[in-house]
């Protein structure tokens, strides 16, 4: 269940074999989060939680009804430091599908992080993709619709084959399309126009849960996608694939 988290520490380009094998031996507690709920820390416990599978967001509910997610967290995400526990967080961590949480110690990963020195740099690395992503949530948030829809198809693809879950020019996106509509700033009706203006040019279609791209590289070209932003160690974020996500 660790593979994704183990597969991004390893495109981080600042971890080695025992490194990743080292931190997978202080994931320890597994727990699980239903789908439309919310993440909670556990009283008492003073941990790293790191999203192991499934798709959560990061969201806001404006004027007491309408919700603006601000991101989303794929397997292999930090979803909380124990520094910003939810009681002083101004945002959200929900479940959009059955996910699996690891819990890591704060006290082991800061004895390890003293052994190891790659830990502290992957996770300053992983706290920096965050933010770049944030920032460039901000700037495609000006985009016309359609490229926006589309850099987010190309962020999530890069994202998930970074974590071993891409596979081919498909991917599974069973985030909902109210959730869809929500992380891009679109209502459904106008979601469905922006979904089919896409299909119609040859650019992706999605059916069913399922994603098909026929031409990555064009996608990439069409909402002028360049992964640089996401610090991905070799060719993963401009290169073809396929991402697989929860509901």
């Amino acid at each position: 269940m660790n593979g994704p988290f183990l597969t991004k520490l390893e495109h981080s380009g600042h971890t080695d074999v025992a490194d990743r094998a080292a931190i997978a031996s202080i994931v320890a507690h597994h727990r699980v989060v239903s789908a439309r709920q919310d993440l909670s820390a556990e009283p008492g416990r003073s941990t790293v939680l790191v999203l192991l599978q499934g798709v959560m967001c990061r969201y806001r509910v404006m004027d007491g009804r309408s919700r603006r997610i601000a991101s989303f967290v794929l397997p292999g995400d930090l979803c909380r430091l124990p520094e910003a526990p939810p009681k002083t967080s101004d945002w959200n961590i929900g479940a959009l599908s059955r996910c699996a949480v690891g819990e890591i110690p704060i006290e082991a990963l800061t004895a390890l992080a003293r052994e190891r020195p790659n830990i502290n740099r992957v996770l300053w690395w992983m706290t920096l993709n965050e933010l770049a992503r944030a920032r460039e949530w901000l700037v495609t948030g000006t985009m016309p619709a359609p490229q926006r829809t589309a850099h987010l198809f190309c962020e999530l693809h890069a994202c998930l084959q970074a974590a071993g879950l891409a596979e081919g020019g498909a991917f599974r996106l069973e985030i909902g399309q109210a959730a869809l509509a929500d992380a891009v700033g679109l209502s459904t009706v106008h979601l469905n126009r922006t979904l089919r203006i896409l299909r119609e040019a040859g650019l992706a279609c999605l059916s069913r849960g399922r994603v098909e791209i026929p031409d990555l590289a064009q996608l990439r070209a069409f909402a002028t996608f360049d992964g640089g932003y996401l610090g991905l160690n070799g060719p993963v974020a401009r290169t073809g694939g396929a991402l697989h996500l929860g509901t």
